[in-house]
């Protein structure tokens, strides 16, 4: 369940869970691209996929998938402690201009949710950066495709950013 008073996220869980993440994507290129090449949505085939290899890499991280948003009628893709991930993953035949309405879509409803808490979406995408006007994007290049994370937040606390 949701902290109360909106307990602030340690840093090292903010920044592992990204790690994960990123390594997650070092390790699985070659699945990655032929998961978007299959056609059609493959957005829950990765959340599936990234909550296995956390959970596989640190058991006890406490990584949720469909985890609740504050107003507890809300889900996001994925939560741990009071953070709410929402994951978008650019398919096939998607324009950017599609994809980019899909992730700001992701970002107002997280900036209309998110209370005393912070969130972050991470966006999987295909083609040059799309997001250098968004603050506090971190931004990591896998031959071929990018994976960025965007930060939502609530909370003002400079421990939560991170440098990779």
């Amino acid at each position: 369940m949701y902290p109360a008073g909106g307990a602030v996220l340690p840093a090292r869980n903010l920044n592992g869970l990204w790690t994960h993440f990123r390594n997650f994507f070092a390790a699985n290129t070659a699945r990655v691209v032929t998961a978007r090449q299959s056609g059609g949505g493959w957005e829950g085939w990765l959340q599936v996929e990234l909550w296995t290899y956390v959970q596989a890499q640190d058991p006890g991280f406490g990584l949720v998938r469909e985890q609740f948003y504050p107003d507890n009628v809300t889900r996001a893709d994925f939560g741990l402690g009071n953070l709410r991930v929402e994951l978008k993953a650019q398919t096939l035949n998607e324009s950017v201009a599609a994809f980019v309405t899909r992730v700001d879509a992701d970002v107002e409803k997280m900036e209309r949710i998110v209370e005393g808490s912070l969130g972050y979406v991470v966006a999987v995408y295909w083609g040059q950066n799309q997001f250098n006007n968004q603050t506090d994007v971190v931004e990591v290049q896998y031959a071929p495709f990018r994976v960025c994370r965007m930060f939502v937040e609530d909370v003002n606390d400079d421990s939560m950013s991170d440098s990779t």
